[in-house]
């Protein structure tokens, strides 16, 4: 029971701090150590509240991981909220992941932010 609590909280924690380094950075610090940057669609940097945005765009899976830890934190009669919850989680990635295969170009992040990832 303690491995799953440990990898939740991980996730969750990454999921914060990805978003707060997003905003910081104005998008993903991945994004620019490749050499890309986000842009506006008409080519503009993009704002913090934007980069934000972005970011905040797999907020319900990071919620779904969070609520996960929290249930498992307090005990283990709370398994079908644990459930529910996860679903969520795998029908948000699953959606992302859908959006990917059906437009490559654009990702679902960037559908939600009207950004686009080019080249520096």
């Amino acid at each position: 029971m303690m491995m799953p609590t440990l990898v939740a909280g991980f996730a969750a924690a990454v999921g914060v701090i990805a978003i707060v380094l997003a905003a910081i950075c104005r998008g993903p610090a991945a994004v620019r150590l490749l050499g890309a940057t986000i842009a506006t669609r008409h080519g503009a940097p993009i704002s913090r509240t934007r980069a934000m945005r972005r970011s905040l765009a797999w907020s319900p899976a990071l919620v779904a991981v969070a609520v996960i830890f929290i249930s498992i934190w307090l005990g283990p009669s709370r398994a079908v909220r644990n459930g529910g919850v996860g679903l969520v989680a795998i029908a948000t990635l699953a959606v992302g992941a859908a959006c990917s295969i059906l437009e490559p170009r654009s990702s679902l992040p960037d559908r939600i932010a009207r950004t686009v990832v080019i080249p520096l």
